[in-house]
C-alpha cells in the first residue's frame, strides 16, 4: 500500500507540474502577446512625423522623423515575437519595390542591431559600409518589441568633399532632404542576415517629407502589372502555345484528308489560331513589366533567378522569329522545305521550354508574393503534357505497326488557296480516340492556366 501510494502520489506530482509548465507558458505566451505592440506617439502630426499601420494608438509597427540640423533622428519599433525578427523600412522614388535604401532592425540571439542596406526589388544586398550615415544608434529587443533609434545624415560626405561611397554605386545613399515613399516589411534573420519577408511590404500612401511633420499610414502595394503579366504569360503558354505544338505534332491525321477548315487542314487552323494568340499575349505581357519596372532589371540571387529576365527576352525573340520563319517557309517539294521544318520545330519547342522555365522562376521572385500553389500545378501540368504526349506516341506506333502505317502520310496542310502543299494520302474517318484525347486536352491545360492564374491574381 506504501508503494502503491507513492507511486500514485509520484503520478499526481507529475501531472501537477505538466499542468503547472502548460499554466506558466500559456501565462508568458500571453504577457508577450499582450506586451508586443506598439503605441502611437501622441505627437504625430504635429511635434514628429510618423509612418505606421496603427488603429487607432495600437500599431504592429511605427516610424517617427524630426530634422535636427544635418540628421533626421528617427525612431523604428515594431512588434515581433518570433526568433531573431527583423524589420525592414525602405526609401522609395515610388510604391514599390526596387531601388531602394533600406533601414533593417533585427534581433539576432536577443542583440539587437541596425544596419543600411539597397534593395533591387529582387534581392537586397547589405551596403559596404553596414551603417552607413547612422549614428547615435540605440537598439533593443525585450518582450517582442524590437527598436531601433538612430540619427541618419541627410547627406553624407567625406572631407575633402567627394560623395562617400557606400556599395557599388553612390547612388544607393538617398538625400533625406528629398521626399521618398516609405515601404514596411519583415521577417526573420540567419546569423544577421535578413530573409524574404513573411508577407507582402506595406507602402506609404504618400511621400514623405522628413522636414515637416506628417501622420502617414499604410497600405499593402499593389502591382497590378505583374499580375497581369504572369497570368497573360501563363495563358500564353500553358494553353496555346502548348496546344498549338501539340496539334501540329500529333494531330496531322487526326481528321479525314477530305475534311478542311477555312480551306486548311483542321490541325493547320488550330496550330495558327493558338500560336497566334501565344505570340499576341506574350508581347502584351512583354510590354507590361516593362511599362511596370521601366527598365531592365539585373536580379541578383540564385542563377535560377537571375535568369528571368534573361530568359524573358529569348523567348520573346524565338517567338517573333518563328512566325516570320513561317512567313517565308519553301514550296513544297523544294530542297529546303526539310530544313524550314526542322528549324520551325526546334525555335517553337525552344521557346516553349524556356518558357515554362521562366513561369517556374517567375513564381520564386520577390516582387510579389506568389504562393507554392502555382509551383504545384505548374509541375502537375508538366507531368499532363508528357504523359499525354507520350501516350499518344506509342498509340500511333502500335497503329502503323498493324499495317495502318503502310498509307503513306505527309504531315502538311491543304492553302486556302486550294493548292495542295503536302497533304495525308489517308482518306479514312474521324480518329474518334484522337478527339476525345482532345478535347479532354484542352479542358485539362484551360484548368491548369486558370488554376495558375488564380494564385497569381490573389499574390499580395
Amino acid at each position: 500500500m506504501y508503494v502503491i501510494g507513492s507511486n500514485f502520489d509520484l503520478k499526481n506530482n507529475m501531472i501537477f507540474t505538466l499542468y503547472y509548465r502548460c499554466i506558466l507558458t500559456a501565462v508568458i505566451m500571453c504577457t508577450i502577446c499582450e506586451t508586443a505592440t506598439v503605441q502611437k506617439d501622441s505627437g504625430c502630426g504635429t511635434t514628429v512625423g510618423c509612418f505606421h499601420d496603427c488603429s487607432g494608438d495600437t500599431c504592429s509597427f511605427l516610424l517617427t522623423w524630426l530634422e535636427n540640423g544635418d540628421d533626421i533622428d528617427m525612431t523604428f519599433s515594431c512588434a515581433r515575437s518570433e526568433t531573431d525578427p527583423y524589420c525592414a523600412i525602405g526609401l522609395s522614388s515610388n510604391t514599390k519595390m526596387g531601388d531602394d535604401s533600406v533601414f533593417e532592425c533585427l534581433s539576432t540571439s536577443g542583440t539587437a542591431q541596425v544596419y543600411v542596406s539597397y534593395n533591387s526589388g529582387y534581392s537586397n544586398s547589405r551596403l559596404d559600409q553596414n551603417q552607413y550615415g547612422l549614428s547615435s544608434i540605440t537598439t533593443s529587443y525585450s518582450n517582442g518589441l524590437l527598436t531601433c533609434n538612430f540619427k541618419r545624415k541627410k547627406t553624407f560626405t567625406l572631407a575633402a568633399g567627394r560623395k562617400k561611397r557606400a556599395a557599388t554605386s553612390s547612388s544607393t545613399y538617398f538625400d533625406m532632404n528629398s521626399d521618398w515613399y516609405l515601404l514596411y516589411a519583415y521577417g526573420t534573420n540567419s546569423g544577421g542576415t535578413i530573409g524574404k519577408h513573411t508577407s507582402a511590404p506595406l507602402v506609404s500612401t504618400v511621400t514623405a517629407d522628413f522636414q515637416s511633420v506628417e501622420d502617414i499610414s499604410a497600405t499593402a502595394i499593389k502591382r497590378p502589372l505583374i499580375k497581369a503579366h504572369g497570368i497573360l504569360m501563363v495563358f500564353a503558354w500553358v494553353l496555346f502555345s502548348t496546344l498549338g505544338i501539340f496539334t501540329a505534332r500529333l494531330y496531322k491525321t487526326a481528321w479525314p484528308e477530305q475534311v478542311e477548315w477555312m480551306g486548311a487542314k483542321p490541325w493547320f487552323v488550330i496550330h495558327r489560331v493558338c500560336m497566334i494568340s501565344g505570340l499576341v499575349l506574350t508581347l502584351i505581357s512583354f510590354i507590361m513589366i516593362f511599362v511596370d519596372v521601366g527598365k531592365y532589371v539585373e536580379i541578383t540571387g540564385s542563377t535560377f533567378k537571375k535568369s528571368h529576365p534573361v530568359l524573358g527576352i529569348i523567348v520573346m525573340c524565338l517567338v517573333v522569329i518563328n512566325p516570320v520563319m513561317a512567313i517565308f517557309r519553301p514550296k513544297p517539294g523544294t530542297s529546303k522545305r526539310i530544313i524550314f521544318r526542322v528549324a520551325h520545330t526546334l525555335v517553337g519547342v525552344a521557346g516553349q521550354t524556356m518558357a515554362i522555365v521562366n513561369l517556374f522562376s517567375g513564381t520564386v521572385l520577390d516582387a510579389i508574393e506568389i504562393s507554392s500553389g502555382a509551383r504545384i500545378a505548374l509541375g502537375i501540368y508538366c507531368g499532363w503534357i508528357f504523359a499525354v504526349e507520350i501516350g499518344l506516341f506509342i498509340y500511333d506506333y502500335i497503329i502503323c505497326n498493324k499495317g495502318k502505317g503502310k498509307i503513306k502520310v505527309k504531315h502538311e496542310l491543304r492553302s486556302s488557296r486550294g493548292d495542295l502543299q503536302e497533304n495525308d494520302d489517308k482518306k479514312g474517318e474521324y480518329n474518334k480516340l484522337k478527339m476525345v484525347v482532345l478535347v479532354v486536352h484542352i479542358l485539362a491545360l484551360s484548368a491548369f492556366s486558370i488554376a495558375v492564374s488564380a494564385v497569381i491574381g490573389s499574390a499580395e
